[in-house]
């Protein structure tokens, strides 16, 4: 039990909580973990997973983090490509149950299992992301492809999905972030047993949880989103870099879904644009919208006069709101202004 050769003296369950970065403590925390066993990972360097410092970022984690619309995902995305790593060299394998990005933290708990045959799906369970630095095109490259054909499976190099170094939208410069985890942040089946577990005739079993409001919000918010999809566009940065009118987050959801694509939310942003659409389907969304509503100053012209790849005529299509037995607040405020870590005790 355990790659660290602590035999039955090895850990069922270990937590990670320090003040500030995990990295220091991951690879002892791999090595002394049972078969199977859980490890709980809190990280709270959000400026350096947030990308003011890209070069700090890549020494502890492996990976370099940008500044972008999905600045709180990918910080969990980086953390969790370092512990995967950290596990695959000794043929470990990393399996997400949740990975969740809350107030100034992010908070992941994962499985380790000892399976040097499915430690080799690390690369295809990792990538990188090009992202443009004028507009909000972005493009994720993965590093390896896996095709299973029965009990038989196949590894393959990446065949490269990304433009070169101009952005095929607006021209400008692309720079690039990771190497990430581009693969599941948890197990569906996880969160929907621990919404189960959240349930009024449930709460009498957990009396020292105070915070079931909150919880069952997140969890919520996690069981609508696209377990396999990485990375999103944020609408209002979108219509404010084409200095656009705002476009209504259910019209453009909606439309998406219209045309044959699949569409969620992040849990952290209700405002994000998760979707396996390509670039240029949710950029002819933005030209279209911008032909309806033309924009006083045009801060990007050679986005909007492109000609839209999607055949015309293109409706928009409002979503329809989901049937959800009572209401529950899946986005809660700040408990109060400036709220973030307190200074380091002394």
């Amino acid at each position: 039990r355990g790659a660290g050769g602590l035999g039955d003296e090895s850990y069922d369950v270990i937590d990670l909580d320090p003040y500030g970065t995990v990295s220091p403590f991951v690879d002892a925390a791999v090595q002394a973990i049972g078969d199977g066993g859980l490890l709980c990972i809190t990280s709270t360097d959000m400026p350096v997973l947030g990308g003011n410092h890209p070069e700090t970022c890549f020494a502890r984690y492996g990976g370099a983090a940008l500044k972008a619309s999905y600045v709180h995902e990918m910080a969990l995305r980086l953390v969790l490509h370092s512990v995967a790593t950290t596990a695959a060299r000794y043929g470990r394998e990393v399996r997400p149950l949740l990975s969740c990005s809350i107030d100034f933290y992010v908070r992941l708990f994962v499985r380790v299992f000892d399976s040097p045959a499915r430690a080799k799906r690390h690369a295809s369970k990792t990538a990188m992301v090009h992202q443009c630095v004028q507009c909000e095109s972005y493009f994720v490259q993965k590093f390896g492809e896996m095709s299973e054909e029965g009990k038989e499976v196949k590894f393959r190099p990446a065949k490269v999905v990304v433009p070169g170094a101009e952005c095929p939208e607006c021209k400008g410069r692309i720079k690039i972030g990771g190497p990430f985890h581009s693969g599941p942040l948890y197990d569906a089946d996880f969160v929907e047993k621990c919404l189960e577990a959240c349930s009024a005739e449930q709460m009498a079993s957990l009396p020292g949880l105070t915070s079931w409001k909150k919880i069952t919000g997140l969890l919520t918010a996690m069981s609508e989103e696209h377990v396999d999809l990485a990375l999103y566009y944020k609408l209002p940065q979108l219509c404010k870099v084409l200095k656009l009118h705002p476009v209504p987050l259910r019209q453009f959801r909606g439309t998406l879904i219209s045309l044959g694509y699949r569409v969620s939310h992040f849990h952290r942003e209700p405002e994000a644009i998760k979707t396996d659409a390509p670039n240029e389907v949710v950029f002819d969304l933005m030209r279209l919208w911008a032909e309806e509503h033309p924009p006083k100053n045009v801060s990007l012209p050679e986005v909007l006069k492109k000609e839209l790849t999607l055949q015309r005529p293109i409706e928009w299509k409002t979503e329809e709101k989901d049937e959800v037995k009572g209401k529950v607040a899946k986005f809660l405020p700040n408990p109060e202004p400036n709220w973030g870590p307190k200074p380091r005790a002394r």
